[in-house]
């Protein structure tokens, strides 16, 4: 087991519209996208997104990464902000699905086909064939 999941609210998800799934699908592409680019460059792949991202909450996570704290201090601060945030059932779910991607991304036991299937589990069964469509496994 992961350990990350404790401190999320499933009834907020379990509310997302599928077309709100729709688009957080899209942006867990671009999550993948961003793994990549890490692989290929390092931090610099972060440090990028934080200059271009006009998300405050995923800027802080990219800088916390960069910045050397630890993944339980950035699983704390990240989810205490979603949790005293007003944010719609859509938003909330994105947020969360951005904490986990921050908290893989640190592991070095985990391959990117994983990432993927981990984030896109977070959309429900009606993704369920993407997630055993994706990457090169059997």
């Amino acid at each position: 087991m992961l350990g990350f999941t404790g401190n999320i609210d499933w009834e907020r998800i379990k509310k997302c519209a599928y077309s709100d799934k729709l688009h957080i699908k899209k942006r867990i592409s671009e999550y993948i996208q961003l793994y990549k680019e890490c692989d290929a460059s390092g931090v610099v792949a972060f440090i990028d997104e934080i200059k271009k991202t006009t998300d405050s909450f995923e800027a802080l996570g990219c800088k916390l990464l960069v910045s050397g704290f630890t993944s339980d201090i950035i699983e704390s601060m990240l989810y205490t902000i979603v949790h005293s945030s007003s944010l719609t059932d859509s938003d909330y779910l994105q947020k969360i699905i951005f904490i986990m991607f921050a908290l893989l991304r640190q592991r070095a036991d985990i391959s990117l086909v994983e990432v993927e299937c981990i984030l896109l589990s977070f959309l429900g069964m009606e993704f369920i064939d993407e997630i055993r469509g994706s990457g090169y496994w059997y």
